[in-house]
């Protein structure tokens, strides 16, 4: 058994991720994770960006972006059951076509702003 050196040995302490990293895998599927999580931060201020660009109310906006936080928060829990229950790629590639889906027809129909009532 080879032992690392002490100086190995504390930069490994001062830096968790490059133990955690230098396995097998590790970083592809971490990096695989960050992008794919980039969306779930961005949505909510992207929703209050357009929805206050095109209406004008910050209250509005919130409104929107609560409603879209608080129905991420109760989809993704059984949404995360059942890739445990059938596996990642069964679910996540049609996920990711509905998603995509979803969030183009979220951000094309606003362009389309109907007038409101009793304005001309």
């Amino acid at each position: 058994m080879v032992q690392d050196s002490p100086r190995a040995a504390a930069d490994d302490s001062r830096n968790p991720y490059r133990v955690v990293l230098s396995k097998p895998g590790a970083l592809n599927f971490s990096a695989a994770a960050v992008v794919a999580r980039l969306p779930m931060s961005m949505v909510g201020i992207g929703i209050v960006l357009m929805i206050q660009g095109i209406y004008g109310s910050y209250a509005l906006a919130g409104r929107v972006s609560a409603a879209y936080v608080i129905a991420q928060a109760i989809a993704s829990p059984q949404i995360a059951r059942y890739v445990d229950r059938v596996g990642q790629a069964k679910v996540m590639r049609p996920m990711l076509v509905v998603s995509t889906l979803g969030r183009m027809g979220s951000s094309s129909r606003p362009s389309t702003r109907r007038p409101r009532c009793g304005s001309t």
